[in-house]
């Protein structure tokens, strides 16, 4: 037992590393799951410590049982690649921070374009409000022409009587 802690301790921990690199978490995340494991690493070292005796039933001492200084070392073998991981974390930090940066240059020209889009469309409700006047002028115009009509029919029936077969000649026969 004290053989495996000896060896799959620091690897499992090697595994986070690498695990926490090439994942797509975040790199806090990835961090706090690091410090996690190495905590547990940490007391699962303790707890074996606590649970295996240093002497046998004869009282002579375990010779394989790996001292604290032994697992140390192994932690101090883990802290380049750590480090290395915290080189990395913050390279992901800054290309973040510039992608944030380039990406809210371009939502601040989304935004000029809406806001171009809202004056053009104002611009058009505009035109089409000065069309609707200029359409009730003409509509206006039509009612008098009608009501002109109406008072020619009213002076000239015999015109009136007239009128609807001028509509139904064709060009040619006139």
């Amino acid at each position: 037992m004290s053989q495996n802690i000896h060896t799959i301790a620091p690897q499992e921990c090697i595994i986070s590393l690498h695990l926490a690199e090439s994942t797509s978490i975040s790199g806090m995340d990835a961090a706090k799951e690091i410090l996690a494991s190495i905590r547990a690493l940490s007391k699962h070292m303790d707890d074996c410590f606590d649970q295996l005796p240093s002497r046998d039933e004869h009282g002579h001492h375990f010779a394989q049982l790996p001292s604290r200084d032994e697992f140390g070392h192994h932690f101090d073998n883990l802290r380049p690649q750590f480090q290395h991981f915290n080189t990395h974390l913050a390279e992901f930090r800054a290309e973040a921070r510039d992608q944030f940066v380039g990406l809210n240059g371009k939502l601040t020209e989304v935004l000029d374009r809406f806001a171009r889009v809202d004056e053009i469309s104002a611009e058009i409700r505009e035109g089409f409000g000065k069309a609707d006047l200029q359409f009730e002028k003409v509509g206006e115009g039509f009612g008098k022409v009608d009501q002109l009509f109406a008072k020619v029919n009213q002076d000239f029936p015999k015109g009136a009587q007239l009128r609807p077969s001028i509509k139904t000649q064709t060009a040619t026969e006139l």
